[in-house]
């Protein structure tokens, strides 16, 4: 395995989860322990944090991310 960091994701006391990548080549990382996803683009420029509305309903993570085939959304 490579010792190469790619990508450092800082998601607070959460912790990463799965990843996907659009038909644009953005990374999507899901945050274990808190509902939301990190965004980065290709070169690994962090795009946003998305938080998820789910989280008043008693979602508490954001896990197994999935991207539309060939699209764009999560």
């Amino acid at each position: 395995t490579s010792r190469h960091t790619a990508i450092r994701v800082d998601g607070g006391l959460a912790q990463s989860d799965s990843i996907a990548v659009d038909a644009d080549g953005n990374l999507y990382q899901g945050l274990h322990g808190r509902a939301a996803m990190a965004v980065y683009d290709r070169h690994g420029e962090r795009l946003a944090t998305v938080e998820l509305p789910a989280r008043a309903r008693g979602l508490e993570s954001a896990t197994n991310v999935a991207i539309t085939p060939g699209g764009t959304k999560a």
